[in-house]
């Protein structure tokens, strides 16, 4: 992750890119990542932490003390970035979900 501190605008348009892959290669990927995680468990979970996010750890839950000192530990400004974050991936996500058709071909017969 690359950290900017007061970029110029002229890096914004760059800084703002979201990074893509074709659908059919992404799901590939996730598919293939969830395979692993079926078969080895949190084994699979701290190797993909540690490749993807560049952290080691040494167990994948959390209690609710340590959230409550992590979000002690963030301004409020930060909170409200994460939860307009939060609210706009699920608006985005859920356009995305669809719902089965239903086609009566015939009379009482639905496909």
């Amino acid at each position: 992750m690359k950290l900017y501190k007061y970029p110029g605008q002229e890096y914004w348009a760059q800084i703002l890119e979201r990074p893509s892959l074709p659908g059919k290669k992404l799901e590939k990927q996730v598919r293939k990542m969830l395979k692993k995680v079926r078969k080895n468990g949190d084994a699979a979970l701290y190797k993909f932490t540690k490749k993807h996010d560049g952290v080691s750890i040494d167990q994948v839950l959390v209690n609710a003390q340590q959230i409550s000192e992590a979000e002690n530990e963030i301004s409020v400004e930060l909170k409200d970035a994460i939860n307009i974050a939060k609210k706009n991936i699920e608006t985005f996500h859920l356009s995305q979900v669809s719902s089965p058709e239903t086609v009566e071909t015939m009379p009482g017969n639905l496909a």
